[in-house]
């Protein structure tokens, strides 16, 4: 299968006004928008359409800027958030985002507003209901998403809620978020949103095996034959102790394999250079030579230690051990004067951040 790397023309509407612009067609429109156009507020969280922080519009429709390949957008009417204000006004919906401090971290909220914008646009008086769907694409880390769905149901005037006394009301009084607009215009600036321009980009080479053993070329070949490469980085290059944890006392993964990796993913390289240069190096390229081993893929693999441990520090691969202490809790529900029964059920939910690491 061939796939186009050249650029071409592609000409569409965005906010309003004709575009001509000359791209890799399937470049994603996220890149595009974000470094080519300069148009930040479209954000990335996941790069694979699970977060929707990249939900932008096109031809009125929820899309994700992250999947959309830049040729889809020929003779297509495109709007982002940077759209959605006038003159430097806030739009209504964003209006009714300021006011409910649908706003917090901030990085969703581009996604919210064009979500909730696509919605309005077919539907002016939506229902709870209909309002929870038109937004279940665009996760959310901050507000648990009540305020948003107020904000949308505000705007339409479907129902609203009475708001605390504002600031001037005096001591306690509710106070509009000091960065809420720059966040609801798209103009406030993130990690991943800004770099001096002679910034050289740095790109990390993962592991496709669960485990294996492997070898890396030396460097300096590597360099020598990727023009626009300055750097291929490995283990040999971090400082300190070379590894990395959450917890204070615990640094113990590696920022970059030295012999060996234990999961699918990890780290053992990185590509140091001109954008262009290192997104135009396949991994194959490289000529890393992998061995896959036998790998641990589930709690008895771990535990009956017939596999080498994840780590040679942890042979029986417990990282710690606790003591756990239970009263009689049968007697004691016995003895109580009110008594209820149920069962509940809820998902599991990963309370990670969405926004990227990054930085200069």
């Amino acid at each position: 299968m061939e796939v186009e790397t050249g650029s071409r023309t592609i000409r569409f509407i965005l906010n309003g006004e004709g575009y001509s612009i000359s791209s890799n067609p399937v470049s994603r429109t996220s890149d595009v928008l974000r470094e080519e156009l300069g148009l930040t507020g479209t954000k990335v969280g996941c790069d694979a359409g699970d977060c929707g922080a990249c939900t932008i519009l096109i031809d009125g429709e929820q899309r994700f800027a992250c999947l959309t390949a830049a040729g889809q957008l020929e003779g297509h009417d495109v709007q982002t958030v940077e759209g959605l204000a006038k003159d430097g006004a806030l739009s209504p919906l964003q209006q009714a985002f300021h006011r409910y401090g649908a706003a917090q971290c901030g990085i969703c909220t581009p996604g919210m507003l064009m979500a909730a914008q696509s919605l309005l646009n077919r539907h002016a008086k939506p229902s709870r209901k209909e309002v929870e769907d038109a937004l279940g694409g665009v996760l959310c880390r901050c507000t648990g998403y009540s305020k948003i769905v107020a904000a949308v149901l505000e705007v339409s005037g479907t129902s609203s809620s009475e708001l605390p006394s504002s600031a001037e009301s005096g001591v306690g009084a509710r106070t509009e978020k000091v960065d809420g607009k720059s966040k609801l215009l798209g103009t406030e600036i993130y990690g991943a949103d800004t770099a001096p321009q002679d910034s050289m980009w740095l790109r990390v080479i993962r592991s496709p095996h669960p485990r294996a053993s492997f070898v890396l070329p030396a460097s300096e070949s590597i360099v020598a034959e990727f023009p626009g490469l300055v750097r291929m980085l490995t283990w040999q290059d971090v400082p300190g102790n070379k590894g990395f944890g959450i917890y204070p006392h615990i640094k113990d993964q590696p920022v970059l394999a030295k012999e060996e990796v234990s999961y699918r993913g990890e780290a053992v390289a990185a590509l140091v250079g001109g954008r262009k240069s290192i997104e135009s190096i396949a991994d194959a390229d490289l000529g890393i030579e992998w061995t896959p081993l036998a790998a641990i893929e589930n709690y008895d693999d771990a535990l009956e230690a017939q596999i080498p441990p994840v780590q040679e520090i942890h042979q029986n691969n417990i990282l710690a051990e606790g003591f756990l202490k239970k009263g009689d809790a049968e007697s004691i529900y016995q003895q109580s004067t009110l008594k209820a029964e149920g069962c509940w059920e809820t998902s599991y939910v990963e309370h990670a951040y969405i926004e990227p690491e990054a930085g200069y």
